[in-house]
């Protein structure tokens, strides 16, 4: 999400809970007919259609039993009640067998990978099961195919199936003879003649025939006294008529006395069970009809034992179901539909079963479990259980209970943190059902509409994110008033949305608005007010308004010196950022002297060998080099991939990161000839470890094709570039800003060679589609312009060059303002994310080849550390369309920010924060603390946690925090945090470099320009933000 990549290529994959096979279960024509359909004639799409009752999924797991047991290498059983979760689970099987998943992409182009590796995969035996399909058209383009692939599905509807290219079986009820038998067996009773009296009353239904064996076996009835009880129950119990199936009574009444034997046998011999099966039962109907983790139900009471005997009851009684692998308890749904029309048919007993599936789901804290993996399948179970309670017409009036409306808000954020923000957004009709059932102001809908917005704004959908953020805020201040802290939360959020739509006009006065409010509300010293003051100062910074934010880092530098002390990792933190604000000014002397204070203070606290130490080393050399001080620079970063390999050895992602580095200070020096094998040995190296189409591995190729392309060997270059654009757009797909990206710096390189023919065309391309999805007055579009009339100018089609030229030159002036730096066909390339503030006409501190005249489009680096889970990253500013990826960096590349996982801590051994700031692949869950990708910003020195509005008390004056030794901050506490503000200092990052524009020729005094006419496009790179604290 990213995401977890358990097995990439494991011998056998069993996906899916699917229900075990029922003791006593009947071989039956049908069965012959599938096993013959999927075994012998490998027929490749096969239908099971019958009524509810009729034993479709039980045929079908009784046949993806038999696959496992013969050894096929892919058995899945995925739940098809609605395309949301048949997209869901084929997303889970994707991941499950290692197909990379970057955040940023949707959940749909990761399904197309999939199903795209299947039929291109060597013929194997291999099936699916899609149960229980609602409707056949949530299925179109989602049939799995290739060689040895057998789908299967089960459903109630009777459609032209053949038509369709399906092989269609109808399963209906048992042979009379099937039933009597059945009946005598179980009971031990050989009365033929009452038998067959119960099995017509029942229609030889098999649901209710296994059903009726059971109760007359556990009720120890003989068949006659099992027959009088059926024939004359006092309660009047009809089937509802479904999808056209008509159930004979005697059906719901034979279901409904199976529940209330096993109640009153409780009755008697265990009151507390009686209670607890009760509950079970609740929970059971109205949540997921594809089950529940039983884990999840041991919870019901404070008695697991008695628990675990309640369920062993029901299960033997046939009520309830586990799966094959025992992890869920499935209710079967005609016996779930009877139990909701008979035992919750009355108000007061539906909202007691409410609350009790409420306070189950209420009850799960992700944030108890310490392993990653762990949180992220509690959190999978959560999501699924949403989806259900969505698509399920019974259960959508959960959403008016507290606890269920303040999870689902929970559950989002969770998510998000976690990589699984393509999941979550499956949750968007959820969120509405939530929204319906308690009003647009209501606290829990605020926090619910408040976390979708983050969430979609790290999958990258800003354009969503916006409008959701627009109407939170709308509505707290019309429920909540202008100061009320959860309103100033709401503004801070969108504040943050706008920053990283490149919209600081809009964003500036909103984060005034918040440090204004929160210094009168909360008072000066508040960590919120702290925080707010941090976020303004960014905002400033990035855009080229220094001077105010110098003012306000060096306010935070004293604070977090007087708070938390002059060596505290705050303090350190506030450093960081004063030093990075100073670098962006270009006041280097100061930003060098702070970076060498932060180096000697923690290679005196922390050691040599700590990441903290390796990062402000990386951090002090990204100074050196800005101020041109190659040979200092050099010096300290081949000590840190020296240290680096040494520590973590040499296929550590840290290790790769830090030769990146290396490899694009070598370059800036002009010393090519060592530049080009580290840039190599990286490629190699990705490759080996990642794969071809990890985001690393594209971008270290670009970064080896850049270093080809400036030593002049644009044969080698181009290949590499022309490779990069046919992955980008085969994995991430054509309207991506990657694509972008990649498709500019292959026209700049064809430009180079002088190939102008092939060049025009794609920057033909790149201005159209950047106008369709940016619009014509965004910067990025602005540059696209520059390039193409840079690329016209050059082929000597003058009139369209100056028309172009014109045109950027009145909009950049209507934008950016007369004084800021213009698109110009002068400007260098840029290989890499920019650190450059909108407004600034210092180069940037990434990118080792960005023009100082580049205008600025550098993101803030006010990021946050997630208390939620347990990496690191932090992601780096880049312009849109840049064409290059950082030299410095380990690799990355015009990824988008979107693609790697979200900023977030992980404790460090002795209970601070982890010092090194880390940088993560998409679907990684280890950080990467070396990459030079990194912003060069710390977060700033105070508890700047990443926490979703409060879903239960968003009108908290107090700060949002977490006690101390907690994983998980509070969403709703309205004390105060437990928790020092030191324990929450975060470490800055390392930092962002800049590779100076202009560089010497090797043996010369000559400085040259890097890469003609061709101009870098700015890229929104803020990461994402989720809600703030009040």
């Amino acid at each position: 999400m990213t995401t977890r990549h358990p097995s990439a290529s494991p011998t056998q994959i069993r996906f899916g809970s699917r229900p075990a096979i029922a003791a006593g279960f009947v071989k039956r024509q049908e069965q012959d007919e599938l096993v013959d359909a999927v075994f012998t004639r490998v027929e490749p799409r096969t239908v099971l259609t019958g009524m509810r009752g009729s034993g479709k999924t039980q045929l079908a797991a009784a046949v993806a039993a038999r696959c496992e047991e013969e050894g096929w290498p892919l058995v899945a059983w995925i739940r098809a009640t609605s395309r949301k979760e048949i997209l869901a689970g084929l997303y889970e099987f994707a991941l499950r067998i290692g197909i990379d998943a970057p955040k940023n992409i949707p959940l749909e182009v990761i399904v197309q990978r999939l199903l795209d590796r299947l039929r291109s995969a060597e013929a194997a035996d291999r099936l699916f099961v899609f149960d229980n399909v609602e409707n056949p058209d949530d299925l179109r383009d989602l049939i799995p195919e290739g060689a040895g692939v057998r789908t299967l599905i089960t459903t109630t509807h009777h459609l032209d199936w053949d038509g369709l290219g399906w092989l269609r079986l109808t399963v209906g009820t048992f042979e009379r003879e099937q039933s009597i038998s059945l009946l005598c067996e179980h009971t031990g009773d050989t009365h033929r003649e009452t038998a067959d009296r119960i099995v017509d009353a029942l229609g030889d239904l098999p649901v209710a025939i296994t059903q009726a064996a059971a109760t007359a076996q556990q009720g120890g009835y003989s068949l006659s006294g099992y027959l009088d009880r059926l024939s004359h129950h006092p309660l009047e119990s009809r089937m509802s008529r479904l999808e056209g199936a008509n159930y004979p009574d005697a059906v719901g009444i034979a279901l409904l006395m199976a529940y209330e034997q096993v109640l009153e046998q409780l009755r008697t011999k265990h009151p507390q069970q009686e209670r607890i099966a009760v509950s079970l039962l609740d929970t059971l109907s109205l949540l997921a009809a594809s089950g529940v983790p039983t884990h999840w139900l041991l919870r019901l009471d404070g008695d697991s034992d008695a628990v675990h005997d309640t369920l062993s009851v029901l299960k033997s009684a046939s009520v309830i179901q586990e799966s094959s692998d025992g992890n869920k308890t499935i209710i079967p749904w005609l016996q779930g539909h009877v139990y909701r029309e008979t035992y919750l048919n009355d108000q007061k007993k539906l909202d007691e079963a409410r609350t009790c599936a409420a306070t189950l789901l209420g009850g799960i804290d992700v944030d108890r479990l310490e392993n990653g993996e762990q949180r992220q399948d509690e959190t999978h179970h959560l999501i699924e259980q949403f989806l259900s309670v969505t698509s399920q017409d019974y259960s959508q009036s959960l959403f008016s209970e507290p606890q269920v409306s303040s999870k689902l808000a929970e559950t989002l954020h969770d998510a998000t943190s976690l990589g699984m923000s393509q999941l979550a957004l499956g949750l968007t009709d959820s969120v509405t059902r939530a929204c319906d059932a308690l009003g647009p102001h209501h606290p829990d809908t605020l926090a619910s509409r408040n976390n979708l917005a983050g969430t979609y704004r790290a999958s990258g959908r800003l354009d969503k994110a916006i409008p959701l953020y627009e109407q939170t805020l709308e509505d707290s201040i019309r429920g909540l008033g202008t100061d009320n802290p959860s309103t100033l939360t709401s503004r801070l959020n969108l504040a943050g949305a706008y920053q990283a739509a490149g919209r600081l006009s809009e964003a500036i006065p909103l984060y005034e608005q918040v440090f204004s409010g929160r210094s009168r509300v909360l008072g000066p010293d508040h960590r919120s007010t702290l925080t707010a003051r941090d976020e303004l100062a960014g905002a400033y910074r990035e855009a080229g308004r220094f001077d105010e934010a110098i003012t306000l880092k060096k306010q935070i530098l004293a604070d977090a010196m007087r708070i938390m002390g002059p060596d505290s990792p705050g303090a350190s933190a506030a450093r960081s950022n004063l030093a990075a604000t100073y670098r962006d000014a270009g006041r280097l002397n100061e930003a060098i002297t702070l970076y060498q204070e932060n180096l000697d203070n923690v290679t005196r606290t922390l050691g040599l060998d700590h990441l903290e130490t390796l990062a402000s080393r990386h951090r002090l050399a990204g100074a050196h080099r800005d101020a041109g001080r190659l040979d200092e620079a050099i010096t300290l970063f081949e000590q840190n991939l020296t240290d680096f390999t040494r520590v973590l050895g040499p296929d550590h992602p840290h290790t790769l990161s830090s030769r990146g580095t290396l490899a694009g200070i070598y370059r800036d020096a002009g010393r090519l000839d060592e530049a080009i094998p580290l840039f190599e040995q990286n490629l190699d190296d990705r490759t080996r470890t990642l794969g071809l189409d990890h985001p690393e591995t594209l971008a270290s190729r670009h970064s080896l094709a850049g270093a080809y392309r400036d030593a002049g060997r644009l044969d080698e270059a181009i290949p590499l570039f022309e490779q990069n654009l046919t992955d980008f757009i085969r994995i991430l797909g054509p309207d991506r800003p990657d694509t972008f990206t990649s498709r500019s710096t292959l026209a700049g390189a064809y430009q180079a060679a002088g190939r102008l023919d092939e060049a025009i065309p794609l920057f033909e391309q790149n201005l159209e589609d950047r106008t369709r999805t940016l619009g014509p007055a965004h910067p990025a579009t602005l540059t696209s312009r520059g390039n193409l009339a840079g690329a016209y100018r050059e082929a000597g089609r003058l009139d369209e060059a100056i028309r172009l030229f014109e045109q950027n030159l009145e909009d950049s002036i209507r934008i950016l303002g007369p004084h800021a730096p213009v698109p110009s066909l002068h400007a260098t390339i840029s290989p890499a994310p920019t650190g450059k503030r909108a407004g600034s006409t210092k180069p940037s501190v990434c990118s080792s080849r960005t023009s100082p005249t580049s205008p600025a489009s550098r993101v803030p680096t006010t990021l946050t550390p997630s208390p939620r889970a347990a990496t690191s990253p932090m992601p780096t500013r880049q312009p849109a369309d840049s064409t290059r990826p950082s030299p410095c960096s380990s690799g990355t590349s015009p990824t988008s920010p979107a693609s790697w996982a979200p900023p977030i801590r992980k404790p460090w051994p002795g209970g601070t924060s982890s010092p090194a700031p880390t940088r993560q692949p998409a679907g990684s869950t280890k950080p990467s603390p070396c990459s030079s990708r990194t912003s060069r910003t710390a977060p700033a020195p105070w508890d700047l946690l990443t926490l979703p509005l409060s879903p239960r008390a968003v009108t908290s004056l107090a700060p949002i925090g977490k006690p101390a030794g907690s994983t998980k901050p509070s969403v709703c506490s309205s004390r105060t945090s437990r928790t020092p503000s030191a324990s929450w200092a975060p470490t800055p990052p390392y930092p962002h470099f800049t590779r100076q524009s202009r560089r010497r020729l090797p043996g010369s005094g000559q400085a040259r320009r890097s890469h003609p006419s061709v101009r870098a496009e700015p890229r929104r790179l803020r990461p994402p933000r989720g809600s703030r604290p009040p």
